[in-house]
């Protein structure tokens, strides 16, 4: 039950945060929640969940975030180079803030999408 009130918490800020990047195009933390909302539906709409996150990087907010679900994003839809790509700036943006075994599991999914994609 906790899980689906979630989901329409999402779900209802949607047009909320949709219209706040509407009316301000710079307001960084409005598409880093977008994004945050858009991957949190029943069926994430991970076209938005992207555009959001670029967004968002480009106006420093949730940069952490966004790269990360950017990298596994792409990986998963087997978007080689551009998984590289955000797993690399990950790490090198982020990396010093991870614990050693969270820091070692990200690179290896990097390299795991390494040897998939040759």
């Amino acid at each position: 039950a906790e899980a689906v009130s979630r989901l329409a918490k999402y779900e209802k800020a949607i047009p909320l945060y949709e219209r706040a990047v509407k009316l301000d195009p710079d307001f960084g933390e409005a598409w880093w929640k977008l994004a945050q909302a858009n991957l949190h539906q029943k069926k994430p709409n991970l076209k938005k969940t992207l555009k959001a996150c670029e967004k968002a990087i480009d106006k420093g907010a949730g940069v952490c975030w966004c790269m990360e679900r950017m990298a596994v994003i792409y990986d998963d839809r087997r978007k080689c180079p551009k998984a590289l790509r955000y797993y690399k700036k990950f790490l090198k943006t982020c990396g010093a803030e991870l614990e050693e075994g969270e820091y070692r599991e990200f690179q290896t999914s990097m390299l795991k999408n390494k040897r998939k994609c040759g």
